[in-house]
């Protein structure tokens, strides 16, 4: 082999292993993304044990929230991160049971910091995050 051959090759794989690591930063940022908008989605919920106005606020945002997590978790099976899709979906359930008490108890705090750390904790597909191939529409 001489040289000039040497140069393409290393060229080309230089190439495949760039284009490679950004779809896998792509992927997991994609995934950051759709956490943080949930995360943010659960935080817009406001909630003042006891103050009959703020309730009603609160269960406006909660729909909203649910509304908005129906997307998101369909967001995240369509890229293969099935868990994350159902942990948001079991969240939206959830909120479903939490809207159904009224007036709301103390245990919405509770609960209120446990969707908090769930959405920012449940798992990425890695597989998926690190596939060799890519799909049409995927990034």
């Amino acid at each position: 082999m001489n040289i000039d051959t040497n140069v393409f090759w290393e060229i080309i794989i230089g190439i495949t292993t760039g284009v490679y690591a950004g779809f896998i930063v792509s992927r997991m940022a994609r995934f950051s993304a759709l956490t943080g908008e949930a995360l943010r989605l659960v935080r817009g919920i406001d909630f003042i044990y006891g103050d009959v106005a703020q309730e009603a606020v609160t269960l406006l945002k909660i729909e909203e929230a649910l509304a908005q997590f129906t997307l998101i978790s369909s967001d995240f099976y369509s890229r293969g991160h099935r868990k994350a899709g159902d942990n948001l979906n079991i969240i939206g359930q959830e909120f479903g049971e939490v809207t159904a008490t009224r007036p709301l108890t103390k245990e919405f705090m509770s609960r209120y910091v446990d969707w908090q750390r769930r959405v920012r904790t449940h798992p990425a597909n890695l597989w998926a995050i690190f596939k060799p191939w890519l799909r049409i529409g995927e990034l």
